[in-house]
């Protein structure tokens, strides 16, 4: 089994995502997925679902993104001895091309992503899920980890529908009321065994619904 290579470095965000995956198994409930070849992790902070996955799973290449610079410099590190079955990306997961405004919290480990206002110079890079997609390959994407703080509102627009046939499981933590309607009424197009654990949802072996 590969080292995850954790760096030593601990701070209210590290020690929060070490206890999401250690601790309430947050990933855990996805269940087995048999031997899964492409995941694309969503808001991947530092990489602990990334190398939690790439553990459990030996076959499989992930997709890292993650839109602060310097947690995704420390999500590198800590994957690295992966090698090439990780691909890292700075930027955001996002409905359309182009460039954002990353916009810190008052919670040290949460930022929200916008579209950038008259006058503002973007700060990170759009990218969508079809961008990721092709980052696999063509693979079908065996998992779809998000944890994108209220960007899954932009994600699960109309344009979803375009790619989530090429998607066969999902985990997501939903952020508010606003959200949850958004994935909620996309979702009610495609047959899937749903479950959740308050805000986050599985949705496993997605399949459009037949016409």
């Amino acid at each position: 089994m590969a080292s995850s290579g954790l760096c030593p470095r601990w701070n209210q965000q590290r020690r929060r995502g070490l206890y999401e995956i250690l601790v309430t198994d947050e990933y855990e409930h996805v269940g087995d997925l048999g031997s899964p070849k492409f995941i694309i992790d969503g808001g991947a902070n530092i990489g602990f679902a990334s190398a939690f996955l790439l553990n459990r799973y030996p076959a499989a290449r992930v997709v890292a993104v993650e839109p602060d610079a310097e947690t995704i410099e420390l999500c590198r590190r800590n994957l690295a001895s992966f090698g090439d079955r990780v691909i890292t990306v700075q930027g955001a997961i996002w409905n359309r091309s182009g460039g954002l405004f990353l916009e810190p919290s008052n919670q040290e480990w949460t930022a929200t992503i916008r579209s950038a206002r008259d006058g503002e110079t973007a700060s990170i890079q759009a990218s969508t899920m079809p961008d990721l997609i092709a980052l696999g390959g063509g693979l079908r994407v065996d998992l779809l980890k998000l944890d994108v703080e209220g960007s899954e509102r932009e994600i699960f627009g109309p344009e979803a529908n375009e790619w989530l046939p090429s998607v066969e499981n999902i985990v997501i933590e939903l952020h508010g009321p606003d959200c949850m309607e958004r994935f909620l009424s996309v979702m009610s197009g495609y047959d899937s065994q749903m479950s959740n654990r308050d805000s986050v949802y599985v949705c496993r072996n997605i399949k459009p619904l037949a016409l």
